[in-house]
Order: structure tokens, then C-alpha cells, then sequence
């Protein structure tokens, strides 16, 4: 194809079609074009404004649509291409450089901006510098390449979106390199990890399969569905949880596979409720009312507003259920032969007492109540013993006196 053949410019229009318009034209047999496998384009102040190319074969019935700047193209034997507008020249160092936009793939698409290139069944919104492999997208910014296969960069400054179906939202230096992987923006993060993710902030790495990094800085998730957030906090094993604090500059790493760890100097609340407190010398604080302390004494809940349905126990009968209630050495099966403990199962302890929310288990609560209340059982015996004891004395000291007063 010859330069310049085949031209419309806006001050040189053929007789048949005029500066005010025309009427009672049939689109079918008038038009402005050609009849073969030329160019036609639209010049404007002499410089081309818009190219539009056949493609050289007749099962192929589309054509690349070239807008901008002369300088932008459509790559030999690509068909169904737009470029929309933009490209140009840029002074820099002394030297006009050519920034055009183009076309590399069939069905790609340059909207504007410059130096933007797109590949087949790509698109690129505009911006300037970006790049879009097959089936990716850019929708802006600058120095930005989602060039995975279906990858995407939503937008940002030197973001890549590098493998199959990645996707980086924004931001500045951010890399998806993991397939199906995800940095939603944020600065220097990295999701390298396939099905990986990082929701923001600074510096994080998701390098695990299936692994998260929500937030915060300088934290990785390297384990495999692991899952790390806050500041500095290292979930290096399979599976692992870590949240770490702001306090502490320090790394906190995971201790093992499928772990939950938490760094918070300030305290941990769980509750229902919608205003959480953490009390003063409160470790784990929680809206039932229970609580762990900074000293580490678990602290169970028993304001007597809570309650209801009181009846005195008789620690007597207590006592003599406990004084039968099998008591024994043992050890649980999950901790190993090593650890032995030594108390009631919980089966027994329900059926001498009835206490209790199931037959499975033993509330702290209710094992101190029934202590207390044999202890409080042992006392009144012990009163009564010394009482029968004063009594018995007194009784003796009377006799002796009888005795000496008889002789």
C-alpha cells in the first residue's frame, strides 16, 4: 500500500459529496471509499487522522480502524484492530521520540494515550507505556503490563499482571506473577503464589498456593493457604493464621502448620456485641463477662445479676457423692503418654452431681462449686466434732471434780 493513496482530506472532497451534506443517498451503492484491498483514510492539516485497512482475504470481512497520530499502527496480517486516538511525539533529552500507539493481535484495542500496545482480543484503555498480552486489559495509568493470558491491570504506575488470569487493581510496582493471582493495590506487593492474594498496603508477599495477605506491611504468606496481616507477621508454614501487631517492629512468624497465632499488646475481645472493651489488666476479654488476665488467670463470669433459679446446696449430700464418685489418673489420647492429669470423666461427674450443660465435659465453674461446697460440707462436720469434743471434755472435767470432791 502507497502512502497517501486513496485519501479523503477535509478541503479536497470528490463533486458527488458536499460540505453541507447530501440527500437521498442509499448506503448500499454511495459511499466514500474503496472498491478494492486499499486503505482509505482521513488527513487532516495534510497529516493522517484516521486509516482504515481491508484485509487481504475475502473470508475475512472486517477491517482495522487507525486513529491518532500518523505514527500509530496495526502489525501485518492483524485484522478487526482499533486504535481510537492518541499517540504522538515526545521531546525528551534534546530529541522528539516517537510514542505510538499499536496493535499487535487480531481484535485488539487501543483506546488512546501513548506508547500503549495491545495483543489479539486485547484492550488498553489509555494511559501511557502500557501493554496488553491475549485477552488482557489495561485500563490505564503508566508503565503498566498485564500480559497473562486473560490477566488485567486495572491501573497505577509499573504494575504487572504477569501470568494466566492475574490481576492487579492499582497502585505503584505491584506484581501478580501466581496464576489466578490478585494484588488489589498498595505499593510493592507481590502475589506470587497461584490462587494467591494481597488486598493492599506495603510491601507484602503472597507466595503460598491459596494464600492471603489482607493488608498492613511487610507481611508474607508463604505457606500454602496461609493467611497473614497486620505488621511483620510471617505465616511460613501450610495452612497458618498470623495476625500481628503495630506495637512491635519485629517479625512474628507461625510456629507450625495449621496454626492461629496472634500478636496484640493491647489485648483480644470476642464477644457479641457491637462495643468492644478490653479492661484494664484484661489479656482476653469477652462480652459474656469471663476474662483472661494479664498474669494468665482465667477468670470465669458469675455476677449474680447473670443468674437465676438459686437453691442452697447441702455439702453434706455433696460431699458424700464426691467421697463416691470415681477419681483417677488418665490421660487424653490427643496429647500423647507423656501428660497424665487426674479428676472425674465427665460422664461420672454428671451423674453424681447433674451439673453441667451435657455429659461431655466439666465447667471450671462447676468443679470449684462442688469443692467448695464439700468443703463447706468437712466444716460442719469438723463444728459438730468439736462441739461433741467440748462437750465431752466439759462432761470429763465434771466428773473428775465429783470424784475429788467424794474423797
Amino acid at each position: 500500500m502507497v502512502p497517501g493513496a486513496n485519501t479523503l482530506t477535509i478541503s479536497q472532497f470528490t463533486p458527488g459529496w458536499t460540505l453541507t451534506g447530501n440527500a437521498g443517498t442509499n448506503p448500499a451503492t454511495n459511499s466514500s471509499g474503496t472498491t478494492d484491498y486499499q486503505a482509505f483514510e482521513i488527513r487532516v492539516n495534510s497529516s493522517r487522522a484516521l486509516r482504515v485497512e481491508p484485509f487481504a482475504n475475502a473470508a475475512v470481512r472486517t477491517v482495522n480502524m487507525v486513529g491518532g497520530w500518523s505514527g500509530n499502527s496495526a502489525a501485518q496480517n492483524v485484522y478487526g484492530a482499533t486504535i481510537a486516538g492518541g499517540g504522538g511525539e515526545d521531546y525528551s533529552g534534546g530529541s522528539w521520540l516517537q510514542r505510538p500507539n499499536t496493535v499487535s493481535g487480531s481484535y485488539g484495542v487501543v483506546a488512546g494515550g501513548y506508547s500503549n500496545s495491545a495483543a489479539d482480543y486485547s484492550a488498553v484503555s489509555g494511559g501511557n507505556g502500557n501493554s496488553a498480552g491475549s485477552y488482557g486489559a489495561v485500563g490505564g495509568g503508566g508503565s503498566n503490563s498485564a500480559n497473562g493470558w486473560g490477566s488485567t491491570v486495572a491501573g497505577g504506575y509499573s504494575n504487572s499482571a504477569a501470568t494466566a488470569y492475574s490481576n492487579v487493581g492499582g497502585g505503584w510496582k505491584n506484581s501478580a506473577s501466581g496464576n489466578i493471582s490478585t494484588v488489589a493495590g498498595g505499593t510493592s506487593n507481590s502475589a506470587g503464589g497461584s490462587d494467591s492474594a494481597v488486598g493492599g498496603g506495603d510491601t507484602n508477599s503472597a507466595g503460598g498456593s491459596g494464600s492471603t495477605v489482607a493488608g498492613g506491611m511487610f507481611n508474607s504468606a508463604g505457606g500454602d493457604c496461609s493467611f497473614a496481616a497486620g505488621r511483620r507477621a510471617k505465616a511460613d508454614h501450610n495452612g497458618a493464621f498470623v495476625w500481628s501487631d503495630n506495637a512491635n517492629d519485629a517479625d512474628m512468624g507461625s510456629p507450625a502448620a495449621n496454626t492461629f497465632s496472634v500478636r496484640a499488646s493491647g489485648g483480644i475481645w470476642l464477644g457479641t456485641t457491637s462495643s468492644p472493651s478490653i479492661a484494664s489488666g484484661h489479656f482476653i476479654d469477652t462480652s459474656t463477662g469471663a476474662y483472661l488476665t494479664t498474669g494468665g488467670a482465667w477468670t470465669n463470669s458469675s455476677d449474680r445479676a447473670l443468674k437465676a433459679g438459686f437453691k442452697p446446696a447441702d455439702g453434706r449430700t455433696i460431699l458424700d457423692r464426691l467421697a463416691r464418685m470415681p477419681i483417677n489418673t488418665w490421660r487424653y489420647k490427643a496429647e500423647g503418654a507423656k501428660t497424665s492429669h487426674i479428676g472425674p470423666t465427665a460422664q461420672d461427674f454428671a451423674s453424681a452431681f447433674g451439673y453441667g450443660g451435657d455429659d461431655k465435659s466439666i465447667g471450671t465453674i462447676d468443679a470449684d462449686g462442688v469443692a467448695l461446697a464439700a468443703i463447706k460440707g468437712l466444716y460442719e462436720m469438723v463444728q459438730k466434732q468439736e462441739a461433741t469434743i467440748k462437750q465431752l471434755q466439759a462432761e470429763v472435767e465434771s466428773l473428775k471434780k465429783e470424784e475429788m470432791g467424794g474423797v
